[in-house]
């Protein structure tokens, strides 16, 4: 993320001669994605850029601001994720290679490139399938993988029949958590730590897409979850209008 600050401060100084700069960093950075650890403290940057005279480009600047993956206030792993993270870890007796390197990222180096770790083994489980996950972990690891190992075979079985009823993994990560119980109460035959485990990472995923992710959806989840002047009824009516907005904007 320290590469960004340069540039965001050629930005500040003269924002209007920066105009293809700042576009042609956007396109770079939707293209190529984006990296920031939490440990980096990017958002101190966002708030100086923030602060500086961006009128001239405020709609190109929206568009930068929305690439960075900041908008969060706990760093590191805190809360339901670090026991989420710890518990999928220990279901496998610390020996699965997958789970317990998600483990340390998140506890350690947790950023938002963790999601797509996280889809990257769902489609492993799913297809058996490797490819996806040559990015995140270490050689020794990506060669050892074998999806008919004793920690991945039982979750094959699962992850392949969710996928296969959902039309795809990528489709199963949009259920509902009560949705996703009722389908994998489904599948006959399932251990249950094993079923836990396949849950356990669709919460994952949730929480980092909800930390890291600028969504309205999750944003309203964190307005439920957190004490505040709002009432219930708030949130109810604020869901009721995002909603409502996003059918219009379909028609």
């Amino acid at each position: 993320s320290r590469t960004f600050v340069p540039i965001l401060s050629l930005i500040q100084s003269d924002p209007h001669l920066a105009r293809r700069l700042l576009a042609a960093l956007v396109v770079h950075l939707k293209m190529g994605g984006v990296f920031i650890a939490d440990t980096d403290l990017f958002q101190k940057d966002i708030s100086r850029f923030l602060g500086s005279d961006i009128g001239p480009v405020y709609h190109q600047a929206k568009h930068l601001l929305k690439l960075f993956p900041v908008y969060f206030s706990d760093i590191g792993a805190e809360g339901e994720l670090r026991e989420i993270s710890t518990r999928i870890d220990e279901i496998g007796k610390l020996k699965d290679p997958l789970c317990h390197f998600l483990r340390k990222l998140c506890h350690v180096e947790s950023n938002s490139q963790l999601v797509s770790y996280i889809e990257a083994i769902a489609h492993f489980w799913a297809t058996g399938d490797r490819k996806p996950l040559r990015a995140y972990i270490p050689p020794n690891r990506y060669n050892s993988l074998d999806i008919s190992s004793e920690f991945y075979k039982p979750l094959h079985r699962i992850m392949s029949s969710l996928g296969g009823s959902e039309g795809g993994i990528g489709e199963a990560f949009t259920l509902g958590s009560e949705v996703l119980k009722q389908r994998l109460s489904e599948i006959s035959g399932a251990e249950p730590l094993d079923v836990e485990k396949v849950e356990l990472l669709f919460r994952l995923r949730h929480l980092l897409q909800r930390k890291y992710a600028l969504n309205h959806e999750y944003l309203l989840d964190q307005l439920q979850s957190w004490n505040g002047p709002w009432r219930p009824r708030d949130t109810k009516r604020l869901w009721e209008s995002f909603w409502e907005c996003s059918r219009s904007s379909k028609r």
